[in-house]
Order: structure tokens, then C-alpha cells, then sequence
């Protein structure tokens, strides 16, 4: 059965303290993916974010200027002139001594061994997904791009032509994205395209390609014998002596082989990427083999000049002249996907090495913004391995303290301060003007995602130890709640304990040491020597922050999945939103019944604990504490109808942030907005600024130019950090904009009926303004205005709702526009349960008058966009379809009709009940219903609100 819910929210709705206005907003970040794990204020008011950067563009200006990890050695040496987060693939133009590098940021070339980079190459595509580059020795540059084809340079990698006759530039047709070029005779090529797995050769430097009939991935030509190719593909090795027309495999080396090459005489060199295999190497043309004792090896390439061999391991790069007899490391280069080796200029000398891997790395940051959000500072934090920054702190003094995990051997240490070789975790310390006044690394206390800070300048964390019992296939992880504490020089663990049952999120510490500790489905109490005093069950839910007011009383915030969770008498919310599922296009789709809390703690008591809820899910992952005790928090949620009150937008993308500020004893909602734009959101940083308005941080998942309401940014970034400004509540207050159908909050879209929610009574004089136009008003009834979007509205991006009720008008409220926002009615209007639906003698459907399958039932619905009319018949214009039970319903004819108890005109679609022939397969008595507008058999479109049924005859 489907469950029925009544949103409390809109009764519990009263008028906010006061409303809240987007402030100002700064973009920070690179080019790349930043990430934002926690915000910290200092006395003075200046912020400090921390989070995790890919960019190596970052604006870094103290301390650490480049991230500790780069996609690009020459030698020994990390390049960072090239600005880009990944390199996919190096080629050397030898005749020019230049190289090519295919990056995240397009084809670069460099003439100066890549001290300085030139980009703009004219003629490739805009957008570049990687690809694979090769030189031939006549200068000839060709660049077989991932979906976009081959094309050809004859200067060098600064103009390009396409080279797809007989190749083609799609997938269909097949593409090539991989090449090599035959060193001794330049104009004969071989390119695969692994997607569709056929192969080409061109024997005029790419004017014309021809199909070979097997397909071969890696390829490396013999240089010392015409016609001979060596190739990689499916984790085996193959040989041809006719220029890759045929393949013979080769013996079984490993379990799988990732590279090949050959070198000036004609030996060649496979390497796995398997666990402990090691280079295989054969003077024979690939009859017989024999290993060295290098492991872990990936790319490879032989310098045909100098004859040395350089091959890529988890260890770094190493070198070899002697067939890897011996070799010797050149390179702490990680993960090297692509090597390439610039001829020296003397003959026969070493040539220039340059590794470059296609992983982004991951770098910690920290930057101290001044109190209107202007960047005063900033650092990179890492080694050469992966880096994230997981949570930040700052003590009395403006000193800032940035913990993460880190997998970097290298990361940097100060004298004296904790360091291991496999160190796991670091913390870092910096004074108000960036310098480091510690770095250490450590490994206990698991996966570290909490930080807090004594008045002695103690460092506290709170973290996840993973634990094994048995071994080898029968080994089972378990996981324990940990938490250290670090003395204020870094220079020792104080102690460090692990704690039976769950995960460690978040902890607080009171002055006198006592700590708290917040994880999965508990918080626990310690006291300063460490000892659990107390712990409070919590079911189902995540303690994401924790945050003491003044009188050192606990608040703490996350997100739940149980109904049991405790919820106090004369909460803000206290029923549970169970989730709601749709069968639809073959597929399952939920909203989640995953809501945020908060909650306070007293003594050994939860005093006040509410949920704070919409019909989809929510995350808090941020909350702090006023002086006079009002918590505020911020997270991230998928549902429509997030409680709102003083909101100035809604929500705009799949998930996005939410604001919300709430009473002490937690029974009032004193303001409420979504916060963010298109893209996913989520606010993972909160400060209470000195008037009582809230600083906010948080990352978008994809790169914007738009946020909020009036913010036109320039820049591209993924952090945010905004200030939300007090302003004076209004009457009216809009508390939500809903689909009449759904009772959901809703987009705006032509021919859809919608009902304005205010605080309080609505006036008989009410007008609903949307973009300062009034709609049709079909009723108003106590705080519920139901108006018309008219179905020749344009449809926008988004518009304003405003209320004008008793000679007053309220503040506007940002919502999104669509072209569609379907909904069905429901026989009680609550937007969920029994659908509005008819049989063919008028009567409703219910459980005592189902559908039988195969009969013709008309549905209620509004959102569907606008309609066209053939005589009578509503055409839709973009077609609307009925899913029964997840079976498409075949579809009879739509009309606008009239329903009475219905405000407004009602889309009414006409389909017959599916009657699936499966063998042994019955509907049950009540099943799912919904609207699909614009999707197909295989792919949901626009759905219509989750929770709707339909009863079916037995």
C-alpha cells in the first residue's frame, strides 16, 4: 500500500522573527572541482573555508603556492606552468623539439622543455574529452580524440585539420581514440577505436583510412623491422608482420598486459598494472620471454636515440639501459598514464623525460576571507598524493586549525611535529597571516572528519577506525567511532581511544575537556580523560555537527531515516515523512525518506528535538549557536516543500542548499530559505555575523554563472560564500508556492493551477503577482490562495510570486520556471494517496469500485504545460503519458475540463488500465500512478509527485 502524509509544515507556518535577503556573494576556486567541508569565524569576523581543491589554478598566495601533487614531471621536477588538472596524453615533435600535451584544458604546446605552455590550437572541437597524440618523424602531429575523431597537424600542433575520410566522426561511424605513427616510415598509420572495436590503417599520413578486420588497442611499432606491430588488447599481446592488417597472439605473460613498446634494436617491453607482475622483455620478437624484477609497471617508452627504457611504477619512473637488468628511479611521479622523451640535443645523450598522469589530484586548501567575504589569503595543503581537508577550527587567538586525511608519503612536516611514514591523517596549524606554525601527520584516529579546539590550543578529533576480523576472503570490516586529542605544539597524542559501535562525525569540547562526540545513530559523551560517560541512541541517523552555546548546552544536527526518531512535545515538526515510490520506464525512482534534525541537549536529556522536513530529503551538515541561544543550520535537500518562512527563493536544481533558523527550545521556525542556483548545492559552513545574519559556504557540483536571485558572476568556481541580511518581516508572508494538484512545492509552467501559501488569513482583496502581472484567482480560503498560470504564459528560467493581501505586498520569492511541472490530484486534495480518477460511467475509482484492467479511466491533472485544442481534445505539447504500476498506459484523448470540489480547469488525459500478459503476474489492489511527460519505454521524462495509487480490480 501507499502511504498518505500530512505536511505539517504549512499549518505550523507563522510569522518569521524576520526574513532573510541574499547579501553578497563571492566565487572562489580554479578551473577545476573545489569542495567545501566547514567554515570557522574568528573574533574579529574574518571566515575561514576549508575543503578540497583539483584545481591547480587555485588562488593560493601564502605559504604552499602550488598543489603538492602534479600531473606533469619533467624528470624529477613537478611542472606546474601548464595550469591544467589532468593530462591525458604527451607526444614530441623531435624535428621541432617541442611537445604536445592533451589536458582538461584543451591541446598545449610547449617549444621550452615546458617552462611556458601556449594553448588556442585552431581547428579542434570546443569541448575535449582526452585523447591520444603521436608525431611522426616527418613533424606530421595527429590527435585521435575520445568521440570526436582523428585530426592532423602540419605545424606543429598549432593548426589542425580533420583526418576521418574513411574513419568517420561519430560513434556510429566509428572514431579512432587511439594512434600510432610508424617510426620508420611516417606516413603509415594505425588507429583503433576501442568503443566500437575496429581498427584503421592509413598509408599517406591520414588522407584516407581503410578498415582492418581485427581490432588492436595499445600499438607500438618496430623500429628496427618493416611491418612489424606489437598490440595490447583485452589484457593480451599480440604480433603482426603486415603492418596490423593480421594478429597472432602472443604467449600469456600475466593475468593481463597494459603497455607494449619496442626499442632501437627491437627488444620489446610489456607491462601489467596487475598486482605483482613484473616487466616482461623479449630479444625474439615476442617467441620467448623473461621477467625483471620491476613491478606495478603502466606506461613505457624507449628512447630510440639514446636507447634507454623508461617505464612507470607505483614507486615512480624508473630508467634502464641494460633491458631493466638494472634500473635506477629518475621520477616520484605518481599514477603516470603518459610518457614522452624529448631527443637530446647532443646524439646519443639522454633525452628529456616528461611523465604526466590523466587522475586529477586532490589537494587540501584553506583561505581566510575578511568579513565581507574578500579573500585575504589562501594556501594549497598536500603532498604528492591524494589530499583532503576535512574539517577546520580556529581558536581565540585567529589561529587556524585544518585536519584531513592524506595519502601522501610526503606531506609536508615541521620540525618536531607528529610525522609517519603512512601517515593517514594530517593537522596543520596556521597563525592569523597563513604561515604554518605546525604541520603533522598521524594515523591513528581512523578517517578523520571532525575537528575541535581547546582554550589551550588542544587539538580534538573525531574519526572512523576500520577494523578487521578473520582473514583473507573471510575478513569482515567493522567500524568504531574514534577520537584523539593532539597537545596545542602537535608534537603528541594525548590519547587516542576507539569506541564500539557506529562511526565519529563531528565532536564539541567544553572548556573543561569534556568532549563530545557525534556519529551514526549516536552521540556520545567522554569525559577529559577520555572515558564514554553517556551516550544517546538516535535511530537511524547520521550526527553531522555539533555545536554548545553559551551555557555549554549541546546542539547537534544531521539527518535521520527512522520514524522512531525522538522527537520532543511542542516540536517544529514532529511527524516523519515516510518515503513515497513511483514504478516508472522499467525503473525504480524514490524519494528518500532521509530528514534532517536538530536537537538539544541538557544533563543526560534531550530537552528539544525536532525534525525539519520537506516530502523528498535532507541533509544538515552545518549548525551554529547564537548568543541568546537561536540555532541556526544548513545542509542540503531534494524536496520541494521545505518549510519556508522569510524565504527569498526556492529550490532550483535536484538538490540544493537550505538555511533555516529555529527557537531555542526548537518549536519555532524563525526563517527559512533555499539557497543556491541550477546546479546541486549544498551549504556545508554557517557563522553568525555580529547583527545576527548568517555567513554561509558551500560547493556546487558543477560550475555556474548564476546564483540566487540578482547575482551575476563572472568568474567560474564551484565554493560559494554568501551572506544572508535581516530584514523586516512582511504580512503577507508567503510561506510556500504549491501545485494544486500535489500540495508539493512546485515550478512555475503554463496551464497549471497553484496555490500561494501566506501566513495567517488571507484578505478577501488578495492578488497573486507573478512577475508583477496578477494571475487569474480561482478561491482564497484562511492562508491558501489557488490562482492560474495561463497557458500562453512564456515560460522563463525563473519569476517572481508576490502577494498583495490588505493594502500590503509581501517580499518576493524567487521560483523556478519549466515548461512542465505535472501533478495529479488526489481524491482528499492532500496531493498523495487514492489519484482523482474516473471510470467510464463517471464514478470514482476506489476500493470498492476498482479499475479492472483493460477498462478506460480518466485522470486529474494540472502541470502539463500548454495545451493546443483540436476541437474539444487538449494536445499537449510535449506528449503526456500514464504509468500504471510501472505499465505504460495506452493513451485515448485528453480535454480541460471542469471537476467540481476543483478549482480552476483540470487536464483531463483518458488511458486504458495496462493488462499485462506475464504468466503468473497480478496487479495488486493498489498500485502506483503516474505522469510521464516527455519520457519514453526506457527513460523517465517529467514525473509527476511520488505516493499517488490507483485500485485495481482482483
Amino acid at each position: 500500500m501507499l502511504s498518505r502524509a500530512v505536511f505539517v509544515w504549512l499549518a505550523a507556518a507563522s510569522l518569521p522573527a524576520f526574513g532573510v535577503k541574499l547579501g553578497a556573494v563571492h566565487q572562489y576556486g580554479g578551473s577545476e572541482a573545489e569542495t567545501v567541508t566547514g567554515m570557522a569565524r574568528d573574533s574579529g569576523g574574518n571566515l575561514f573555508v576549508a575543503g578540497t581543491t583539483y584545481s591547480y589554478n587555485f588562488p593560493a598566495n601564502v605559504n604552499q603556492l602550488h598543489p603538492g601533487s602534479s600531473d606533469l614531471w619533467r624528470g624529477n621536477i613537478p611542472m606546474f606552468s601548464h595550469r591544467a588538472a589532468r593530462v591525458f596524453s604527451l607526444a614530441v615533435d623531435g624535428s621541432r623539439r617541442a611537445i604536445l600535451a592533451s589536458t582538461s584544458s584543451g591541446l598545449l604546446r610547449s617549444t621550452d622543455l615546458g617552462d611556458t605552455w601556449t594553448g588556442g590550437a585552431q581547428g579542434l572541437p570546443a569541448a575535449q574529452n582526452g585523447g591520444m597524440l603521436a608525431v611522426g618523424a616527418d613533424g606530421v602531429a595527429y590527435f585521435a580524440l575520445f568521440g570526436s575523431g582523428i585530426f592532423r597537424s602540419l605545424d606543429g600542433g598549432i593548426t589542425w585539420s580533420a583526418s576521418t575520410n574513411g574513419i568517420g566522426q561519430n560513434r556510429y561511424q566509428g572514431f579512432a581514440d587511439q594512434i600510432a605513427v610508424d617510426p620508420r616510415n611516417p606516413a603509415n598509420l594505425l588507429a583503433t577505436d576501442t568503443i566500437s572495436g575496429r581498427m584503421f590503417r592509413s598509408t599517406d599520413e591520414g588522407a584516407k583510412w581503410n578498415a582492418l578486420q581485427q581490432a588492436i588497442g595499445y600499438i607500438a611499432f618496430d623500429p628496427s623491422r618493416a611491418n612489424v606491430v606489437y598490440g595490447v588488447n583485452s589484457g593480451s599481446l599480440y604480433r603482426s608482420t603486415d603492418d596490423g592488417v593480421t594478429w597472432t597472439a602472443l604467449e600469456a605473460l600475466f593475468q593481463r598486459a597494459d603497455r607494449v613498446t619496442v626499442d632501437a634494436a627491437g627488444v620489446v617491453y610489456c607491462t601489467s598494472s596487475q598486482a605483482g607482475d613484473r616487466i616482461a622483455v623479449s630479444t625474439d620478437g615476442g617467441v620467448s620471454w623473461f621477467t625483471r624484477n620491476v613491478t606495478g609497471a603502466g606506461a613505457i617508452a624507449a628512447d630510440l636515440d639514446s636507447g634507454k627504457v623508461y617505464a612507470a611504477t607505483a614507486a615512480g619512473v624508473f630508467v634502464s639501459a641494460d633491458s631493466f637488468l638494472t634500473s635506477s628511479k629518475i621520477s616520484a611521479a605518481p599514477e603516470v598514464s603518459s610518457l614522452a622523451i624529448i631527443p637530446a640535443a647532443a646524439p646519443g645523450a639522454p633525452g628529456v623525460v616528461f611523465s604526466a598522469s590523466s587522475d586529477a589530484f586532490a589537494e587540501g586548501y584553506v583561505m581566510k576571507l575578511d568579513p565581507s567575504g574578500n579573500l585575504i589569503w589562501a594556501t594549497y595543503l598536500g603532498g604528492s598524493g591524494y589530499d583532503f581537508a576535512t574539517a577546520v577550527a580556529v581558536d581565540a587567538s585567529g589561529s587556524v586549525y585544518v585536519l584531513g586525511t592524506t595519502s601522501s608519503p610526503d606531506f609536508p612536516v615541521t620540525p618536531g611535529a607528529l610525522t609517519e611514514t603512512v601517515p593517514g591523517n594530517f593537522l596543520v596549524k596556521l597563525s592569523p597571516a597563513g604561515s604554518v606554525t605546525y604541520s603533522a601527520t598521524f594515523g591513528q584516529g581512523g578517517a578523520v572528519t571532525g575537528l575541535a579546539v581547546d582554550s589551550a590550543g588542544n587539538a580534538y578529533t573525531a574519526g572512523t577506525a576500520t577494523t578487521f576480523i578473520g582473514t583473507g576472503l573471510l575478513s569482515i570490516p567493522q567500524t568504531r567511532a574514534a577520537t584523539c586529542k593532539i597537545d596545542a605544539s602537535a608534537s603528541q597524542v594525548i590519547y587516542c581511544t576507539n569506541i564500539d559501535g557506529g562511526s565519529a562525525r563531528s565532536i564539541a569540547v567544553t572548556p573543561d575537556g569534556t568532549a563530545y562526540l557525534g556519529g551514526t545513530e549516536r552521540i556520545w559523551r567522554l569525559s577529559p580523560g577520555v572515558t564514554p560517560v553517556f551516550e544517546w541512541d538516535l535511530p537511524g541517523a547520521t550526527v553531522s555537527a555539533l555545536a554548545l552555546d553559551s551555557d555549554g548546552l549541546l546542539y547537534a544536527a544531521g539527518n535521520t531515516t527512522s520514524p522512531q526518531f525522538p522527537v520532543t512535545a511542542a516540536a517544529y515538526q514532529q511527524q516523519f515523512v515516510p518515503a513515497f515510490y513511483n514504478q516508472i520506464a522499467g525503473a525504480l525512482n524514490a524519494n528518500s525518506g532521509d530528514h534532517a534534525f536538530v536537537l538539544r541537549i541538557s544533563g543526560n536529556d534531550i530537552v528539544n528535538s525536532t525534525l525539519l522536513e520537506g516530502e523528498n530529503w535532507e541533509h544538515a551538515l552545518a549548525i551554529a549557536v547564537s548568543k541568546s541561544g537561536e540555532v541556526t543550520v544548513g545542509g542540503t535537500t531534494a524536496s520541494n516543500s521545505f518549510p519556508l518562512a522569510g524565504a527569498f527563493q526556492t529550490r532550483f536544481a535536484y538538490y540544493t542548499g537550505f538555511v533555516a533558523r529555529l527557537t531555542r527550545d526548537l518549536s519555532t521556525l524563525l526563517f527559512s530559505t533555499y539557497a543556491g542556483d541550477t546546479h546541486n548545492f549544498q551549504v556545508s559552513g554557517l557563522a553568525i555575523s555580529d547583527d545576527g545574519g548568517v555567513l554561509f559556504a558551500g560547493d556546487t557540483s558543477n560550475q555556474s554563472s548564476f546564483f540566487g536571485s540578482t547575482n551575476e558572476l563572472a568568474q567560474t568556481s564551484d565554493i560559494f560564500v554568501a551572506a544572508l541580511n535581516q530584514i523586516p518581516p512582511t504580512t503577507p508572508q508567503i510561506t510556500g508556492v504549491l501545485s494544486a494538484a500535489s500540495q508539493n512545492g512546485t515550478r512555475i509552467a503554463p496551464n497549471q493551477n497553484i496555490v500561494v501559501a501566506v501566513e495567517g488569513v488571507a484578505s478577501p482583496d488578495s492578488v497573486v503577482l507573478l512577475d508583477d502581472q496578477p494571475l487569474p484567482l480561482l478561491s482564497t480560503s484562511g492562508g491558501r490562495i489557488v490562482a492560474n498560470i495561463p497557458n500562453d504564459r512564456a515560460v522563463t528560467a525563473a519569476s517572481t510570486v508576490r502577494v498583495s493581501s490588505g493594502g500590503a505586498l509581501s517580499d518576493p520569492l524567487l521560483v523556478q520556471g519549466a515548461a512542465v511541472a505535472p501533478a495529479i490530484y488526489t481524491r482528499d486534495l492532500s496531493g498523495h494517496g487514492e489519484g482523482l480518477v474516473f471510470h467510464e460511467d463517471g464514478s470514482l475509482n476506489s476500493a470498492d469500485n476498482p479499475a479492472a484492467p483493460g477498462s478506460i479511466i480518466t485522470v486529474a491533472c494540472t502541470g502539463v504545460g500548454h495545451v493546443g485544442f483540436d476541437g474539444d481534445y487538449a494536445v499537449a505539447d510535449t506528449p503526456v503519458s500514464v504509468y500504471v504500476d510501472g505499465f505504460y498506459a495506452n493513451g485515448v484523448d485528453a480535454h480541460m475540463v471542469r471537476i467540481p470540489g476543483i478549482d480552476g480547469d483540470v487536464y483531463a488525459i483518458r488511458v486504458y488500465v495496462p493488462d499485462p500478459k506475464i504468466d503468473g503476474f497480478k496487479m495488486p489492489p493498489f498500485v502506483s500512478l503516474t505522469l510521464n511527460i516527455g519520457g519514453t519505454a526506457n527513460a523517465s521524462g517529467i514525473l509527476s509527485q511520488p505516493g499517488v495509487g490507483i485500485s485495481i480490480k482482483q
